[in-house]
């Protein structure tokens, strides 16, 4: 299982601020491919295969009664009933998200569950969409990104002081340097802090930056 390399406890507040604002039906995966209680477990084996997942909904019409598993799949080669359906062999006991929660909801379940998706359903019960780990973790880079073009855009419109203009400050970062991770972000606060810029672009060019060590 990819693990989601952020929790709801000590993450920076950009990260907080995101993991609360977003719910599941914005990061959730809604290209579902599904099956029925009668498909068999092979021709569920090659759908697993040619759309590249690990686990695959069983619906009677938009309802999930059930799910079977790449685990599931091994179990019937190796005991020699892949031939038979679905119905027969999938799991009933179903962990399940709901679209409106908050994803700080789904990373706990990630966290909690050894599992790789979940499924989603909305208000009526019905399954409207799946979550991994990925969706979540990309969706959150998409996000910071946006973060950051909306800090550019402030910056040019608050203007820097003489100063500060045609400044060009590097900062060393080192792949693993946990210890100094942090500085660069520290140093270019107090940079600007000192050139008089406004404390709200301040606190955003900090929060950026300190990503941005995170993710070199």
């Amino acid at each position: 299982m990819q693990e989601i390399p952020i929790n709801t406890y000590n993450s920076p507040n950009v990260i907080l601020e995101l993991i609360y604002k977003l719910k599941i039906k914005d990061v959730m995966t809604t290209d579902l491919v599904t099956a029925t209680k009668d498909t068999p477990l092979r021709e569920i084996q090659y759908i697993m295969r040619e759309r590249q997942v690990t686990g695959l909904p069983i619906v009677l019409g938009k309802r999930l009664i059930g799910i079977v598993s790449m685990d599931d799949i091994i179990q019937a080669l190796d005991k020699g009933y892949i031939d038979e359906k679905a119905q027969d062999h999938m799991t009933r006991n179903l962990i399940v998200l709901e679209d409106d929660m908050p994803i700080s909801f789904a990373i706990s379940y990630f966290d909690r569950f050894s599992y790789h998706r979940f499924p989603v359903l909305n208000k009526h019960k019905e399954l409207v969409g799946m979550i991994t780990s990925r969706d979540i973790t990309s969706t959150l880079l998409v996000e910071i990104n946006r973060e950051i073009e909306d800090l550019e855009k402030r910056t040019r419109t608050t203007g820097l002081s003489e100063e500060m203009s045609g400044e060009i400050h590097t900062y060393s970062i080192l792949k693993h340097d946990f210890e100094n991770a942090g500085y660069a972000s520290t140093e270019i606060k107090k940079r600007l802090k000192s050139a008089g810029i406004a404390p709200h672009v301040i606190r955003r060019a900090a929060i950026a930056s300190y990503e941005l060590e995170m993710n070199l």
